[in-house]
């Protein structure tokens, strides 16, 4: 730490004290130093009057307090000085500094960009300031802050006691300009305040002749070698043990109570101002356009100010759909996706969306109210403990205990959601972190004077909780984006998976969602994929990747084609149930596997499969890399052509049993191709179901990149009315279809309240069976019983019509105008309503023998 250094003691005390010289131990990385100790001949007591030996450069010593830490082992930096001379003060700009006796200290508070950035027109020098004349040059305050660093000081030694007045002046003015400093990290004082501080503390006799290298007083006292008894020495030591842990134990309660930031930072009592502002602010310098709700008291501030910046608020009915909503923003944006719910039965209720939101890689934040932060743990209303609820879910979790934090916990939540594998993370704002000054001071104001001394230290206990909570809370912050840290492919690993490539003969690609995360823009990710000429499997949100009708683009008889491929490419996916756990991969494949998730990378590979090549990496940008290493390469024809030909015949069969009938109501793989002809080609689809869904997976053609949204490898039913709500927002001039089953629609019907709110229409084609029939499948076979499976064929439709939709309701006898019905629901939806086509469909074969489990 950089403190000017005033020496003291006249020639007369010094002809008092006998004097002894020494050498204090030598330091790491110094060398020994000499230095004179006085040494007075009857109390035996030491203290050091200057440096001999080893010339000690101004701005390189710090404050002479015993209790400071000491950084032993650092070396100190040099500070750069300029050539100038010291019988004059033409350097100086602020016309307050007086002539230094070295050039280091001849430094004029204008050339300290720290300090200039504290100036304004009305102070022109740093020692005119008005918070440093009351923090620096009072010496009451001097006085406090020396004894509160733990010091002691008798007042009758008047020469020593203003020497360490001054100290603590200098120190409270690196502080308050600087930050807390050490041996490692100098800043200078300027000339200026120094001679403030000269001036507000004079000596009888000025003494000002450079600074002082410090060393702590214990080894200039062992130096001597004074004579001790074995119980001195175990006094001095269990003396100094108390000491430590009650050093230890007030730095503990200042940092907890606030009580030394508060000293430096003003709390505005008049102030509107409440921390949902700064909340709003921070989310709007990062690009947040919506933010999804179900209102509660905790997190009001935080949804009126965000409506007063111009961020969307978008209240749902259930919080699981704010989530869901902030799930598809992110994955459609490419930004966070951002959900306030309140506290207790309003966070637990997001917990299943925000696992999905992990196991599918979206960035998102989820913001959480909180009982005040005096009353967590004391039985308030809805008070739980919701940091652990949400630690094993979330990348990055924190609660908000001051205000001035609200902003540095947001940014770094942020930057957590969107580096290296994306995910959730969760922020935690107490209630009186978020209102303002008036109301909360309001709740924790006593109702009369306090009686006691119990009373008082309530009292003072509250006001200083309050005074922290608020203390430096409207100061300037930097509220841009702090840098995104995505792991890529390394040069070696390219050339290795270049090689590769271009010695297989038939190479295929399986493409997962992480494809479609930033940096890498979609389009020019397809661009590269048809470079390569590669075969692709597409799944997750990768759907659509190239288009409805691309030749590269295989959506059939996978097993068989990564039976016979000589080269497969993972990039973004996982070898979990979706692939057997690696079973359906050949031995003799070389693999090359991309992931930014190295337990991802890797699962399984202990049993059925093993990596050639490894790369823990965006696998987006590693596939454009490769396109451009490989520049002229073209993968054999015959290969993608032969498993295209495969594709179409298995599509055709599909066809044909689309035109089989039915018992009693409609052939949903009729209905799916239908739907298939009839979307426009902007649509967007939100997958939300089991059996149904599953078969529309193999049926309906996403248009392109980005227009698929499933719920990822979780599974979770439930995701469709907030997927639509958060897609038809993002792109509100496409045509959103959610293709519900009749079991996973009962989770969100009530969201057609949502869009007929918000004016976000979309579609919704349910698969009504009367039946959870992926699990009636196996269960009845297998157990014999059909329990706890069974539905009705409920009017649904009617249902949106309550809500403010238009219903259509499509049964056997609607056989030959299914397309005429929907495109009487596309209509509708253009004029701005949201459709629901209740489709009674009949059983079939088709996915028999599909996972359930």
């Amino acid at each position: 730490m950089c403190i000017s250094g005033d020496t003291v003691g006249s020639d007369e005390d010094k002809s008092k004290i006998a004097k002894t010289s020494v050498t204090l131990p030598r330091r790491r990385g110094g060398s020994p130093q000499a230095a004179r100790i006085l040494v007075d001949a009857k109390t035996k007591t030491a203290r050091r009057i200057r440096i001999l030996e080893g010339t000690v450069k101004p701005f390189r010593s710090q404050p002479c307090f015993m209790n400071d830490p000491v950084f032993k082992g650092h070396a100190i930096p040099a500070l750069k000085t300029i050539s100038r001379d010291i019988k004059s003060t033409f350097w100086c700009a602020c016309k307050n500094c007086c002539v230094m006796e070295t050039e280091e200290e001849s430094v004029c508070c204008h050339e300290i960009s720290a300090l200039t950035a504290l100036l304004n027109e009305e102070t022109a020098c740093i020692a005119r300031h008005s918070f440093f004349q009351e923090m620096c040059l009072d010496s009451d305050r001097q006085d406090f802050l020396y004894r509160f660093w733990g010091q002691t000081c008798k007042k009758e030694e008047a020469l020593d006691y203003i020497h360490k007045l001054r100290k603590t002046a200098y120190r409270a003015f690196t502080v308050w300009a600087y930050g807390f400093l050490d041996r490692r990290n100098c800043k200078p004082v300027p000339a200026c305040v120094v001679s403030a501080v000269r001036a507000s503390l004079p000596y009888p006799e000025e003494l000002n002749d450079g600074f002082l290298k410090i060393y702590d007083y214990s080894a200039a006292l062992m130096a001597l070698d004074l004579p001790m008894d074995a119980s001195c020495h175990c006094c001095h030591a269990v003396g100094a043990a108390i000491g430590a842990l009650v050093l230890l134990a007030l730095t503990w309660m200042v940092h907890r109570l606030g009580l030394l930031y508060q000293l430096f930072h003003k709390v505005e009592t008049q102030s509107p101002c409440h921390g949902g502002e700064l909340v709003a602010k921070l989310l709007k310098s990062h690009g947040v356009r919506y933010i999804f709700t179900l209102v509660g008291g905790h997190i009001s501030p935080i949804l009126v100010a965000c409506e007063k910046l111009g961020i969307r608020v978008v209240d749902t009915r259930h919080e699981a759909t704010a989530v869901f909503a902030a799930d598809a923003v992110a994955r459609l944006s490419g930004t966070v996706g951002v959900a306030a719910v309140t506290a207790g039965p309003g966070l637990t209720n997001t917990v299943t969306a925000v696992k999905n939101a992990q196991m599918a890689e979206s960035p998102l934040l989820l913001i959480g109210g909180a009982a005040a932060t005096l009353l967590q743990g004391r039985g308030a209303l809805q008070d739980i403990d919701q940091m652990s609820l949400f630690k094993p879910i979330c990348k990055f979790c924190a609660s908000v205990r001051t205000v001035r934090d609200i902003i540095p916990v947001l940014r770094k939540a942020l930057a957590a959601a969107q580096s290296g594998t994306p995910g959730p993370v969760f922020v935690e704002f107490p209630i009186d972190v978020l209102y303002p000054y008036h109301i909360i001071h309001k709740e924790l104001a006593p109702k009369g004077a306090p009686k006691g001394i119990v009373g008082k230290i309530i009292n003072w206990y509250l006001q200083n909780h309050l005074y922290n909570l608020f203390a430096g809370a409207w100061e300037p912050r930097d509220v841009s984006p702090l840098a995104v840290s995505i792991p890529r492919a390394t040069t070696q690993q390219l050339q290795r998976c270049m090689e590769l490539v271009s010695r297989a003969k038939k190479p295929v690609f399986i493409l997962g969602s992480q494809v479609t995360l930033p940096p890498t823009p979609v389009e020019e990710l397809r661009k590269s994929l048809e470079s390569l000429g590669i075969p692709c499997f597409l799944g997750g949100m990768a759907r659509g990747m190239l288009g409805k009708d691309s030749p590269l683009h295989i959506r059939q008889n996978r097993r068989d084609a990564l039976k016979e491929a000589d080269l497969v490419i993972m990039a973004g996916t996982v070898c979990d149930f979706r692939l057997s756990y690696g079973r359906v991969l050949n031995r003799r494949s070389k693999i090359i596997a991309v992931n930014r998730d190295r337990s991802q990378l890797l699962k399984n590979s202990d049993m059925f499969w093993k990596p050639t090549v490894a790369i823990q990496g965006d696998a987006g940008s590693f596939i454009v890399k490769l396109s451009e290493g490989l520049k002229g390469y073209s993968c054999p024809s015959e290969w993608p052509e032969g498993l295209k030909s495969g594709d179409v015949v298995k599509e055709k069969a599909n066809k044909g049993k689309a035109e089989e009938q039915t018992e009693r109501h409609l052939n949903p793989l009729k209905v799916l191709h239908l739907v298939d002809d009839t979307m426009a080609e902007d649509s967007i689809i939100i997958a939300d179901g089991g059996d149904f869904v599953g078969s529309a997976a193999y049926i309906l053609r996403p248009r392109g990149p980005l227009c698929w949204l499933d719920p990822g490898a979780f599974g979770t039913l439930g995701v469709g009315g907030g997927f639509a709500l958060g897609a038809k927002l993002c792109r509100p001039d496409s045509e959103v279809w959610i293709i519900f089953g009749d079991g996973s629609l009962g989770y969100s019907i009530v969201e057609f309240d949502t869009y007929t709110r918000h004016k976000t229409p979309v579609i919704a084609l349910v698969g009504n069976d009367a039946c959870w029939s992926q699990i009636s499948r196996e269960q009845v076979p297998m157990l014999g019983s059909n329990v706890a499976c069974g539905l009705a064929f409920n009017d649904y439709h009617t249902v949106a019509e309550g809500f403010g939709g238009k219903g259509f309701l499509v049964t056997r006898e609607d056989d030959d105008r299914i397309s005429d019905i929907i495109r009487e629901g596309q209509d509708a939806c253009k004029k701005g309503n949201s459709v629901l086509i209740n489709v009674l469909i009949g059983k079939t074969n088709f996915r028999d023998g599909s996972l359930s489990v």
